[in-house]
């Protein structure tokens, strides 16, 4: 019973146990599988490459190469820049040499000069004698030889340009608009202002006011305002024709001052003035003179006087001071 039971024992199957030593060799197979994964990986950034037999992975070899790349750019810079320092050393060098002349046989040595040390070179008297031809003609006697080497002044070195001298000539509407007027040159500037003056008047003034003596000077008309009430336009054309006449003879500068308008004396004296202020207009730009239109601004803005014909104060200020504003203008 007890051999029977032995012989059992012994004679049991062995596939039980052989699955027990085939899990053994294949967890040991796997674990070399591992090491030898684990010992091909990137010795820079330590990224496992599975599969690869080489120690450092592509993107770490990229990274080499370019720092590589650098390190021989840098050099080249260093290089080209030491270069570039012998280059302008030696440009420098050049420039601040003075060239010498290369000395012959035949020259002189060099010697050292010193203040006041050179001697003065005595001139070889001329092997031939010189003539004046026109020596009968020179009358000089000594005194006047030795004054010959003083210099003698321009004639226009004291020249000083004259002042042109400005005339404004008219009725009694200039009364008052002296100061605006001279004020910015009183020697050269003079107003004559004729009392119901009309434009014969004026014609038969003028050659008495300006002087033989005067440069170009600058001649401002303001009448018509007497001829205007009492005379045609016919008229008054010839009378202004006549004035123009004086100042070509005369060879002045001309500028003609339009008639002002009038208040209260009804319409049809001012149409007129109009018309004789259109046709000044014209005449003088064909005749080759200045006009100064005046407009209707003093009688718009109450500048009158009572009688409706002169200025009142402010009116005089502000018409003195548009005349000296054109002949400022006219100077210039």
């Amino acid at each position: 019973m007890v051999d029977t039971r032995l012989r059992a024992k012994a004679s049991v199957p062995t596939e039980n146990i052989s699955p027990e030593m085939s899990d053994a060799s294949t967890q040991m197979e796997l674990i070399r599988k591992e090491t030898s994964v684990q010992a091909v990986g990137c010795s820079e950034c330590q990224d496992p490459s599975p599969g690869e037999k080489v120690s450092t992975c592509a993107r770490c070899a990229q990274i080499d190469d370019l720092l590589r790349q650098v390190a021989e750019l840098q050099e080249t810079v260093k290089r080209l820049c030491s270069i570039r320092g012998a280059e302008m050393e030696k440009d420098r060098w050049f420039h601040n040499q003075v060239p010498v002349a290369s000395t012959t046989e035949n020259e002189a040595p060099w010697t050292l000069v010193t203040h006041k040390s050179r001697a003065l070179l005595q001139s070889s008297p001329s092997s031939f004698t010189t003539k004046n031809r026109y020596e009968a003609l020179t009358a000089i006697d000594t005194h006047e030889q030795g004054v010959q080497g003083e210099t003698v002044p321009a004639a226009h070195s004291g020249y000083r340009k004259k002042k042109r001298r400005v005339l404004i000539v008219g009725d009694s509407l200039l009364r008052g608009t002296e100061a605006p007027i001279c004020r910015p040159d009183r020697e050269s500037r003079e107003v004559y202002c004729l009392l119901g003056a009309k434009i014969q008047d004026v014609a038969k003034r003028v050659p008495q006011l300006v002087k033989s003596t005067d440069y170009y000077p600058l001649l401002l008309f303001h009448v018509g305002t007497n001829d205007a009430a009492s005379q045609n336009l016919g008229r008054i054309k010839e009378d202004y024709k006549a004035l123009g006449v004086q100042v070509k003879n005369i060879g002045a500068q001309a500028i003609f001052s339009s008639i002002l308008p009038v208040g209260g004396k009804g319409a049809a004296r001012n149409r007129h003035i109009i018309h004789i202020n259109s046709w000044l207009r014209v005449w003088c730009h064909r005749e080759g003179f200045g006009f100064y239109d005046n407009g209707t601004f003093y009688d718009d803005y109450n500048l009158l006087e009572r009688d409706g014909i002169h200025l009142s104060r402010r009116g005089k200020g502000i018409f003195g001071s548009r005349l000296a504003n054109l002949v400022k203008r006219a100077l210039n």
